[in-house]
């Protein structure tokens, strides 16, 4: 979070996405849900990283580094 301010919360927010939207070629409405849909989920893997991916896979080792994950 750069400055303290959320993109949601900028005061731009509408015409970045107005913007974003017809540089794809798409309807704002798309653009907004994925933006919050992303948001959500950067929260989540923020918040619950470790514990959804190791403790519902019942991971003992990291996929990648394969270093021991206290679970």
């Amino acid at each position: 979070m750069a400055g303290g301010v959320r993109l949601f919360e900028h005061p731009d927010f509408e015409q970045a996405m107005l913007r974003a939207a017809d540089h794809f070629e798409v309807s704002e409405q798309f653009v907004e849900k994925d933006y919050y849909v992303t948001e959500i989920l950067r929260v989540i893997a923020a918040r619950e990283y470790k514990r959804t991916l190791f403790t519902v896979w019942g991971a003992k080792r990291h996929p990648y580094s394969g270093q021991a994950v206290k679970t």
